[in-house]
């Protein structure tokens, strides 16, 4: 996990302190976050060159955060490998829906069944 790895251990400056992004909009950055890496990794010719910390951070600052925010935020949820591991279930569902909906495929992914599960409260 190429984006995780290169955002967990870029650190930026920030003068209010990191903040835990609640986790309705910490899937919505983790899947444009993983459609980035995916565009890099099918462009060789940008990857080569591309400063991973400085291509993501538009990505948090559409969301009001930063990559100091991010990393913070992977280390509250990843305390509880658990959730974590469905967060990341749920981003991969949604993206696989809106693909098979892109595509005009027929059928309900799992998320489209699947109850939403409650933001974690930060501490």
């Amino acid at each position: 996990m190429i984006v995780v790895a290169s955002v967990a251990l870029c650190a930026a400056g920030c003068s209010r302190g990191p903040e835990v992004i609640p986790k309705s909009k910490m899937e919505k950055i983790c899947t444009e976050l993983f459609l980035a890496d995916e565009w890099l990794m099918e462009n060789d010719n940008f990857r080569t060159v591309v400063d991973t910390s400085l291509f993501y951070e538009p990505i948090f600052h559409k969301y009001g955060y930063d990559t100091e925010d991010f990393r913070a935020s992977l280390e509250y949820y990843m305390r509880d490998p658990l959730k974590f591991s469905r967060m990341i279930k749920k981003v991969a569902l949604k993206m696989d829906s809106d693909s098979r909906k892109m595509k005009g495929m027929p059928g309900k992914s799992e998320l489209d069944t699947e109850e939403d599960e409650e933001d974690i409260e930060t501490e």
